[in-house]
Order: structure tokens, then C-alpha cells, then sequence
């Protein structure tokens, strides 16, 4: 198989499959976490039949930028595919809005805000393509996962957000992801880059098991009371 080929597919597999998620689901999700009505559904009116082509040319134009990328545009290819994201997930996700308080929403719309972010600094600086990507991986991709899957936990377990206030736990989370971005970030340009690697590794592996420890429990909790 052609080298191109083969890098088209990874950036599909690596890149591709998870934008497009995002981008489409969040165009429902990210607005019921800030607080907004939940959009119409496609096809109810002109207005979202375009908004479904909308989707549609979004997820042509990431497809259309993996290809350039492998064509010999290093810097095009993510440029543009930074500036669909950010306009997908700014306008279909409502990230440009202020969301309710709560602390895993910020750190819903801080990944929203880190992906494109992520692959702009890919696009500007090819030469540190991978650890830039890293930016869209940690700080964008999980941070967006776990806050998403905070905020369902919250609501299965009936804990709303005037309930629990600020938990430390998920305050905790955000921290130590987004200084695992960071150390992993500054791997390449450190001496010690094995040691940043580790660090970055330790510090998102306490952010995610401090979230298990303080939701899995509840949430057994709560499955085994609903079961007969």
C-alpha cells in the first residue's frame, strides 16, 4: 500500500472519526450542557435542512483536509481543518455562549476551545506537528469526554449543580489534564523527555482515576438500588 494511503487512513482513524463526533454530536449536546432548548429536528423546516447540509459540507471539508495534508499541504491541510472546527463547534455547538455555572461545563467549552486551537498550532508549526496534536488529544478529546460524562453521572445520580457545588474532584480533573497538555507539549522541547512523557501520564492518570473513585461508587450505588 502507497505511504500516502497509509497516512490518510491514520489521519482518519486519529483524527477524522472523532472530529466528525464532535462536531455532529455536539451541535446537540453542548448546547443541553450550557442550558440552551435543544435544537429541532432535521427536516422540521428549510432552516434545518440546511443546517443537515451544513453538517454534511463540515464533514466533506475535514475529509477534503486530511487529503490535502497527505498531498503536500502540511500547513493548509490542518488550517483549514482547524477553522471547520472552530466554526462547527462555535456556531452548531454554541461555544461562543456563556454556559451555566458548573464546573465540568467550563471544562466542556475549555476543550471545545482546545481542539481547534490544538490544530491550528499543528498547521503554524508542522515541524512540532505531534506534540502541538497532543493539544487536541488531552486538552480537547478526554478533557471533553470526562466533562460530558460528568455532567451525564450528575444528572443519573439527580446531584444538580446547586447541590454540589464545586466538587474538588472534578476542579482536580481539569488540573492535572491540562497540565498533562502542557507537560506533553513541552516534551520535545525539554532535555528530560522521557521524564515529561511520564509526568504527563501520571497527571492524567490521577485526574481520571480521582473521577472514578469519586463517581464509580455512586453510580454502582445507583444501579444496584434500581435493579430488582
Amino acid at each position: 500500500m502507497p505511504p500516502w494511503m497509509m497516512g490518510l487512513g491514520r489521519l482518519f482513524v486519529e483524527q477524522g472519526v472523532f472530529l466528525c463526533f464532535v462536531i455532529g454530536v455536539g451541535g446537540l449536546v453542548l448546547p443541553l450542557i450550557g442550558g440552551s432548548a435543544p435544537p429541532a429536528d432535521f427536516g422540521s423546516s428549510r432552516r434545518e435542512a440546511w443546517r443537515l447540509a451544513a453538517f454534511a459540507a463540515a464533514g466533506l471539508a475535514i475529509m477534503a483536509s486530511m487529503v490535502l495534508e497527505q498531498w503536500g499541504w502540511p500547513r493548509g491541510g490542518p488550517l483549514l481543518r482547524a477553522a471547520v472546527v472552530a466554526v462547527g463547534l462555535g456556531v452548531a455547538g454554541g461555544t461562543w455562549r456563556p454556559a451555566k455555572p458548573g464546573v465540568h461545563r467550563k471544562l466542556v467549552w475549555l476543550a471545545a476551545f482546545l481542539m481547534p486551537v490544538g490544530l491550528f498550532v499543528s498547521g503554524l508549526w508542522p515541524d512540532y506537528r505531534v506534540p502541538a496534536l497532543h493539544i487536541l488529544f488531552i486538552g480537547g478529546f478526554s478533557l471533553m469526554a470526562f466533562g460530558v460524562a460528568t455532567h451525564v453521572a450528575f444528572g443519573h445520580l439527580g446531584m444538580p449543580m446547586q447541590a454540589v457545588g464545586r466538587p474538588a474532584v472534578i476542579v482536580l480533573l481539569g488540573v492535572t489534564f491540562l497540565l498533562a497538555t502542557s507537560t506533553r507539549f513541552g516534551a520535545d522541547m525539554a532535555d528530560r523527555y522521557f521524564d515529561h512523557l511520564g509526568w504527563a501520564a501520571a497527571m492524567w492518570l490521577l485526574g481520571s482515576g480521582a473521577w472514578l473513585a469519586y463517581l464509580g461508587p455512586r453510580l454502582l450505588r445507583k444501579t444496584s438500588a434500581s435493579q430488582p
